[in-house]
């Protein structure tokens, strides 16, 4: 839909071709006929250079058009067949001219939109600088090309690291300044790999976390084809363990099974609808909280058998007088989760990316309960979530940031 509008605007004849004509002052004097005619010889040359050199014009921007239109659409199949350690140029220039389009097709239509309303309001033909159409053209294409490179250089930048203290009452005492450090959404796949994850991984290790949790979605391939890039998972460094629940993207590379005895293998536990006592040794019961980890719930829309959020098996085994701390990947499963019968003093999530970029972010945020950072839901329990590691897909991050959270449990 978005390539044939912009085509329709930008690459249909009527839009790059002009109609020359000859206009007539009534007021003219009338020539001789040997003058008219000579006046129509050179009247005649001049306007077969002007159309010749308009179609020049015109077939080139037409070419570039299509090509720039066929990279769009061949994002897709890069997704399935350029996947590997680290990104193809391929896939990193059709993924960006994809995120391209979306902000030219946005500008266009508010661009549009705006000049509809003026003109219906307005009763002058000239609507300011939007009247114009090939100004208001140029103001679409500047638009789109300069906030895109905008977004694909904040998508090379590092993550930051986002500090939040979140206060659990029944935390007890030896647990004070308790360090767990998220990570979500890094979507190893086409245009994310080992390199970025290298650089996520050095930075977690730098703050010393007393244990790490991986919300979903770290993958978009199987195992056979990311096994190296994900070998540096393993290098993460925590106090006590790692941790791992499943994204809907897991579910969609059709490997999660593969997936959880990869991660097992790496160090990881993963909470398939389960749950740990940490710190798991040497402590009394008074002194641990309970973490539980669910499912995704797209396992249930794909008809996975024997995953999906089963928050009685995930929680029914929590001690009730410890603190309890959920991992659900989607804020849809957290709102289920907090409206249930079991009390969680705070549960962590990803999946919205925080939008990732506009226009996306407005979906994002009414399709989700909760779209990005700390939630006190109803005074009684927190939600924090994750606007994402590094990115989906589309190497740009335009009104959203790539983070690593750094959150620290308190009684205050």
């Amino acid at each position: 839909m978005m390539s044939a509008v912009v085509w329709k605007t930008f690459g249909s004849r009527r839009s790059t071709s002009g109609s020359p004509g000859i206009s007539s002052d009534p007021t003219e004097v009338p020539f001789s006929q040997q003058q008219r005619k000579k006046s129509d010889f050179f009247q005649s040359v001049r306007t077969n250079k002007k159309e010749t050199s308009d179609g020049y014009q015109s077939l080139f921007m037409r070419s570039f058009l299509a090509l720039y239109l066929f990279s769009c659409h061949l994002a897709f199949f890069c997704n399935v067949f350029l996947m590997g350690e680290n990104p193809h140029w391929l896939s990193l220039v059709t993924y960006g001219t994809f995120g391209s389009l979306i902000q030219l097709f946005t500008a266009l239509v508010i661009c549009e939109a705006v000049h509809f309303v003026l003109k219906f309001f307005c009763k002058r033909k000239k609507l300011f600088l939007i009247g114009n159409k090939r100004l208001r053209h140029f103001l679409v294409v500047s638009y789109a090309v300069l906030i895109s490179t905008y977004g694909l250089f904040w998508a090379t930048q590092p993550p930051v690291i986002k500090r939040v203290s979140i206060p659990i009452p029944k935390l007890p005492k030896s647990l004070e300044g308790f360090k767990i450090v998220q990570l979500t959404d890094i979507h190893l796949g086409p245009t994310v790999g080992k390199r970025h994850l290298e650089t996520v991984v050095k930075m977690v290790n730098d703050l010393k976390p007393d244990i790490l949790v991986m919300t979903g979605d770290l993958v978009d391939g199987t195992v056979e084809i990311l096994r190296s890039a994900v070998e540096p998972m393993k290098d993460i460094k925590a106090v006590h363990e790692k941790f791992f629940i499943t994204g809907n993207h897991e579910y969609y590379t059709g490997d999660v099974d593969h997936w959880f005895q990869h991660l097992t293998q790496l160090g990881y536990t993963v909470l398939h609808n389960s749950n740990v006592k940490l710190p798991r040794t040497g402590v009394k019961a008074a002194q641990q909280f309970c973490l539980a980890g669910v499912d995704d719930i797209d396992a249930v829309h794909m008809g996975y058998h024997g995953h999906g959020p089963d928050i009685v098996q995930a929680l029914s085994t929590c001690d009730p007088t410890q603190p309890v701390i959920v991992l659900a990947h989607q804020p849809k499963v957290a709102k289920k989760i907090l409206d249930s019968t079991y009390k969680v003093d705070l549960i962590l999530s990803g999946h919205t990316h925080g939008g990732q970029m506009f226009p996306l972010m407005v979906g994002a945020y009414l399709i989700n309960p909760f779209f990005a950072g700390l939630y006190h839901y109803k005074g009684q329990s927190y939600v924090y979530v994750s606007e994402g590691t590094v990115y989906w897909g589309i190497p740009m991050r335009i009104g959203s940031t790539m983070e690593i959270t750094e959150i620290t449990l308190t009684s205050r």
